[in-house]
This record gives C-alpha cells, structure tokens and sequence, in this order.
C-alpha cells in the first residue's frame, strides 16, 4: 500500500486520536498550542515545527522543552506517557531555558530529520514545555508540562497486521445466566488500526440472544499495543441451556481486513440442574424399590 493512497485516508483518523487524547491543557496558566501536529516524512528528510507558549500568570516563567513517547492504555484507551519511542531521538530542539514573562508569548522549534535507515511507519510523541525554577543562577524542573501531540509518519509501505491474542470464556460451564468473555488483539503492523465489528451469542438453535459493539469507543491500538475487553453476555434464561456459541466478527484497517472466529460454552442453569438431580433422585428410589421388592 503506497503514499498516496495513505494520504488520502488517514489524516482524518489521525486527527480523531489527537482529539481523543488531548483536550486544551494548562499548568499554573502556561497555555500551548496547538494541540497536535501531523507530519510525513520519507527517510533523510527534515522537516521544523514549532509549538507557541503562552504565560498567564502574574510572574515570570521559566520554560525548557521536552519530548516524550506515548502510548494507549489497552484497556481504559487512555495515553500513557514515558513510552520508549526512537524517534524521540530523531527530534532535536535548540532552545535552552525560555523566560516567559506575564502575558508573554513564544515559539518553541522542534527539528525534524528522519534517518535514512528508518523504518517506514508511525511514531507517536508528545512536544512539551515544561516548567521550571531558577534556583542560585541555575533551573530546576519541577515537573509541570504542558504538549502537544506530534503524529509522525515515516513514509513507506503500510503493514496492517492485527493478530487475535485471546478469545476464550473465563468458564467452560456456565451455571449462572451470565456469560462472560476475554478479547485480547494484538497489533504487529506499523501503523495504529481501528477494529469495529461484533461479538454475537447464540443458543444451541442458532438464536441470536445478543450482541455487543466490539469498540463502540472507536479506542485505537498503536504499533506492539493491545486492546484488551472483558465482554459481559447476560441476556439468557432456562430456555437457552445446552450449547452457547459466541460470534467474533471484526475488520480493521484501511483495507478493511477481517478475522472471523467461534468458541462455545455450556450453560446449565441452576433450576435445570437442581430438576435433574431430583429426577435421579427420584429413579434411583424406584430402582432400589424394584431390587429390594425382586429379591423378596
């Protein structure tokens, strides 16, 4: 899959994940913005982007900048910060320690270059400014930052690869009407994916009893992350004992690829159960009637 056809679809998804992940952020009034930035790069190329600070507070500022990887939470979607990311490396800033004074505004330049032995595929950092203090003529970071997504594409051919980790019931025999269910995919290609799709339960005469939205959050999985769901079937009744079939149907990727799979429990509710053994019961009595009346 080529540039071209890359451009054409993806910016747009891109741009979901910035707003998904950022909102406008402000430490102790030190604004930024904007919030994110999308870049594409063929190897050896370089490019500058800048990020524009603001001080809102009644006192000076003191402001260095900083780079950080990121990546998504696999089960709450959420951005986990301090990823290992080589890219971070790629990035350079000639900008020392920034004084910023009240109401004061400056651009912080990031440059860009990427090697010409980089791998084609997406990079995802964040672009800071961080605070810190003047403490006897030196600076100190006191940790507060403010950032800006950077959405790094290293041009190239696409991998879309998105493997089924886990599917399975947390139990073989359900007694319970509920019937939980563990999804684990992974992603193995270079470029975030976006699964859609259902998982649907059927009884043994193939009745659909329900379906659940596979990712009604739209949550995206990042190169080497997963996404991890625990999906809570609780719908049936006596009715559906016997064989449950659970339906994982899911496509991802700009060429919509599919994974289609089936894995079975057994529901035996706890009336049916109880039916049973008094039914046993009750012929096991009979039985031992009839013996002891024979050998009479």
């Amino acid at each position: 899959m080529k540039n071209k056809f890359l451009k054409n679809k993806i910016f747009l998804s891109i741009m979901v994940i910035g707003i998904f992940l950022f909102s406008r952020e402000q430490v102790n009034a030190l604004t930024i913005s904007p919030l994110r930035h999308t870049l594409v790069l063929d190897r050896g190329q370089s490019n500058t982007i800048a990020i524009t600070i603001t001080n809102e507070e009644k006192d000076k500022l003191y402001i260095q900048a900083d780079i950080d990887g990121f990546s998504i939470d696999p089960e709450k979607g959420h951005a986990i910060f301090n990823v290992k990311d080589e890219a971070i490396n790629w990035i350079k800033t000639k900008e020392g320690i920034i004084e910023l004074e009240p109401n004061q505004t400056k651009d912080i330049l990031f440059n860009i270059s990427i090697p010409e032995q980089a791998l084609p595929g997406a990079h995802y950092l964040g672009l800071f400014a961080k605070k810190t203090t003047a403490e006897n003529d030196g600076v100190v970071s006191i940790g507060s930052r403010v950032g800006s997504l950077l959405f790094l594409y290293v041009s190239g051919e696409i991998q879309e690869s998105l493997f089924r980790e886990t599917f399975k019931t947390k139990k073989i025999v359900n007694i319970n009407p509920n019937i939980d269910v563990d999804l684990q995919l992974k992603n193995n290609g270079n470029i975030h994916v976006v699964p859609t799709g259902n998982l649907i339960i059927k009884n043994r005469k193939n009745k659909v009893l329900e379906t659940k939205n596979l990712n009604d959050s739209q949550q995206k999985i990042l190169p080497n992350n997963d996404f991890i769901k625990t999906f809570t079937f609780d719908n049936l009744n006596w009715k559906d004992a016997g064989k449950i079939n659970v339906d994982l149907s899911l496509k991802y990727g700009l060429e919509e690829q599919e994974i289609h799979e089936t894995i079975s429990v057994w529901f035996l509710p706890k009336a049916l159960i109880v039916i049973a053994l008094v039914g046993i019961g009750i012929i096991f009595i009979i039985l031992m009637s009839i013996l002891i009346a024979f050998r009479r």
